[in-house]
């Protein structure tokens, strides 16, 4: 039940494969710390990781993607990289 869900929050529909970019801030906290069980390493450099994860698009995952800030970018799926994108902008505008 839980298997493609992101922490405890469940959703309705399949997964989505969510592929993340992470700079060398936050690389060696996500290689210690997988965000989650299906997380896959698609390349590795001194200054990037990139990961796969194959979970469902929830609230709970937009607001784990949006706790790295600038440390992360979203490659796909590019409905989830414009929410999160538009969801930054808004952010921006309190301030």
């Amino acid at each position: 039940y839980f298997k493609h869900a992101f922490g405890i929050t469940t959703f309705e529909g399949k997964a989505e494969e969510v592929k993340l970019s992470f700079n060398k801030i936050q690389k060696a906290y996500v290689l210690t710390q997988p965000l989650h069980e299906s997380q896959e390493i698609i390349s590795e450099t001194d200054n990037e990781l990139v990961i796969k994860l194959n979970v469902g698009i929830t609230v709970e995952l937009r607001m784990s993607i949006l706790s790295f800030g600038e440390n992360v970018r979203v490659l796909s799926p590019n409905s989830l990289k414009k929410d999160i994108k538009d969801r930054m902008v808004k952010a921006l505008e309190v301030y």
